[in-house]
Formats: C-alpha cells, structure tokens, sequence
C-alpha cells in the first residue's frame, strides 16, 4: 500500500509541476515551443503544432516524428511541412474542410495515428496540434490531456496576436502616470478602438492575486479571459497586479453594481482580491481612479483580509486617518482625557468610551443609541453625565465631538493610537 500511495503522489506531482510550468511560461510571455517541450513528457509522445499554412509553429522535435530518413520527409529549414507530408496533406479532407470544433479526433498517418485538435479564432483557423502514437499507444485520458494542453495553446495565441492590445496598453500606462505622451487626435484614436466616449462614466478596478504560486501569476491570461468576457473593459498588467477600466455608461447603464457582482463571480474561483473606485464621469479622471482603487485593495487586504472585495468608498477613512497616523503617536498627547477614559475601560470592563461613541454615531439621538446599545433611556443619559464629568468637556460641542469621532476610528485601525 505505501508503494501504491507513492507512485500516486509522485503523478500528481508530476502533473502538478508540469501545470506550474505552463502557467509559468504564459506569465513570462513565454514561446509556444516551450509549452510544446512542458507537455511532450506528460503525453509520452511527440507533439507538433502546424499554422494554417502547413508551417510548423513547434515541435518537440524527435527525429522519428518525421517518420524516416528520407529527405523528402524532413521539415525543410524554414519549417514548412516536408515534400511528401505535403502530398499527404492535400489528401487530406478534414485538414481541408475542417470546421470550428471542441473535440479532439483521431486519423490513421501511414501505419500510425494522430490525435489531433484544431484551433480557431473567430472562425479563423489558427493552429492544428498533432500527437502521434509512434512512441507508445494512446491512453484513455489523452484525449482530456490535450483539451488541458488546447487552453494554454489558445491563451498564447490570443496573446501573441493581440500587438493592437499592447499599444493600448502602452497608451493606457501614460495615460494612468500622467506622461501626457498623447495628443488629443491619440485619445480620440483610442476611444474609438475600445468604444468609449470620453465623457462617459468608467470605473477602475485593481485585481491582485490572493497567491503566490505560477499559476496566479499568470495575469495576461485573466487579462485575455476579462476582454473577452466584459464588454467595453480593458484589462491589463500593470505594478504587479490587473488593472481594468470599464466604460460603465456604454454597458451597464452607469452603474457600477451589475458590473462588480459579474466581475467578481467571474474571479471567485481564482483567489483575487479587488480594490474598486467611485465611478466617475470623464476619461481623463482614470489616475484618479486608480489610485483610489490601489488604496481600497491596499486598506482592505489589511483591515478586512477575510474578504475579497474591497471599495474605496468604505475604506477611504481608513487611508486618511493612516495617513495622518504618521504625524502623530497616539491620540493621549492631543486628548487626555479621552485616553485616561478608555483606559478605565480597558482596566476596570466598564463601556463608558463604547457609550459615547454610539451616541455621537448616532448624531446625538438618546433612542437611536439606547437601542443600539441595548440600554434604558435614562441609563444612557445617566452614563453621558458621568462621562462629561470626568472629560470636563461639552461632547455635544462640535470640535470636541470630531476629536472623539477621530479617536474612535484610530482604534479601530490600532489599539496603540489610545
């Protein structure tokens, strides 16, 4: 038995280490050819990839994978299938008519077979991977094997081909720096690819994986599936996370709600967390609202790391009180006698700081806060006494009442500010 357990680790081992690698290779941009060589081991058989010009894209390169030593059945060097293959190709009808299809099928190649998959691109024939049974016969689960295989081949040709997304990327960057490298004829040229209006309402999000393993490193293919997913959004790479700006005014009616609950369903799975900002009219706000949603991802990652989603209107307090933090060392040296009430507190169990800050919370109103404290009318007002007394201060006062507003949201981002 604990043979059997480890010859069944070690494959999911092995498998495990060849799907890094291949999120890995998408990350750093990597060739076709290596996903090619990542793979050929899993298969245990070679493994090309032919464009739809017959030229070989990559291939794992064995030399009996050209089926003998025929010269005419050699890949010339600039890759083009060999004079015979040619021959064979040109016979060969579902090469010739083959139609957009999710399934892998097998065809007998002279005395072997092939386990084949065709790739398109909206209707565009891009690529057709080949597997033959040359080295050993095919499995039960090859054919699963290579739809896994298929999905990292796609996500490399939507981005190898998409050079037009790069300049918008390129342009997308200044525009978020700032760099003012544009002119006004580039940011209508621009708006016009994306379809957007410059004076439309966009939002920005801020996308960052919740890992730190190969696969969520690979962020150009959940910028790919994003594009491809959301109409009028752009996502991109960007300070090592996923930036995406929408035009909410051109697909969701300028609400930001529909939006966020799709985008989140659509990551929820992938372990990202998401810093959002307000909307806002104009695209010229997208600095703006970029760094708004850095700080509600930044903020939320650390004051609510159970969650996932964070906006920025609930954590723009936090921002600007930590902001504010670094010129000061706690709240004793600015109010006394705030700090000497909360340490009786935290000395004695009483709920006198608790107590006052429901009642300015609730705008002074004695019912709203009896209630919410759960406490009778006349208890509350009998506490509020005691507490003006020994604050020696008016709490109904308004520059006293946002010192103890102030103070009260100190503490909830660190107990050492009191």
């Amino acid at each position: 038995m604990p043979k059997a357990m480890n010859a069944v680790m070690n494959c999911f081992g092995f498998y495990g280490k060849a799907e890094r690698d291949l999120y890995e290779c998408i990350a750093r941009q990597g060739n076709i050819q290596r996903l090619v060589e990542i793979m050929t081991p899993l298969f245990g058989n070679e493994i090309t990839i032919r464009d739809e010009h017959q030229r070989y894209v990559a291939s794992s390169y064995s030399r009996i994978l050209f089926h003998g030593e025929d010269a005419n059945d050699q890949p010339d060097a600039s890759g083009y299938a060999s004079e015979n293959e040619m021959d064979s190709l040109k016979k060969d009808y579902i090469y010739r008519e083959t139609e957009p299809s999710e399934e892998p099928f097998v065809y007998p190649y002279n005395e072997y077979q092939l386990l084949c998959y065709d790739i398109f691109q909206q209707d565009k024939f891009l690529y057709r991977i080949k597997i033959s049974n040359v080295l050993q016969p095919f499995r039960s689960f090859d054919k699963y094997l290579l739809r896994f295989f298929v999905d990292f081949v796609k996500t490399y040709a939507s981005y190898s081909l998409s050079s037009e997304d790069a300049l918008l990327q390129e342009f997308m960057i200044s525009l978020m720096e700032q760099r003012k490298l544009y002119t006004d004829k580039d940011l209508t040229l621009f708006c016009r690819k994306l379809q957007w209006d410059p004076e439309d309402i966009f939002l920005v999000v801020n996308l960052l994986s919740g890992r730190n393993n190969g696969e969520m490193k690979a962020y150009s293919y959940y910028c790919i599936q994003i594009v491809k997913s959301f109409p009028y959004a752009f996502a991109f790479e960007y300070r090592e996370g996923i930036t995406l700006a929408v035009d909410l005014t051109k697909g969701y009616g300028g609400r930001s709600d529909d939006f966020l609950e799709k985008l989140s369903e659509f990551v929820r799975d992938s372990n990202f967390r998401i810093g959002y900002s307000y909307p806002h009219r104009s695209l010229i706000s997208l600095p703006m609202l970029y760094r708004q949603a850095a700080v509600a991802l930044e903020q939320g990652s650390r004051y609510s790391p159970s969650l996932w989603t964070y906006s920025f209107e609930n954590y723009r307090m936090h921002y600007l009180l930590s902001r504010i933090s670094e010129d000061f060392h706690g709240c004793d040296g600015w109010f006394p006698a705030l700090h000497d009430l909360w340490e009786e507190d935290r000395k004695k169990g009483s709920d006198n700081f608790v107590t006052l800050q429901c009642y300015l919370e609730c705008d002074r109103n004695l019912a709203l806060a009896s209630r919410k404290l759960n406490i009778h009318r006349s208890t509350l007002v009998y506490r509020l006494d005691q507490i003006k007394k020994k604050l020696k201060v008016d709490v109904d006062a308004p520059e006293i009442s946002c010192l103890i507003n102030l103070a009260s949201r100190f503490l909830e981002i660190d107990e050492s500010f009191m």
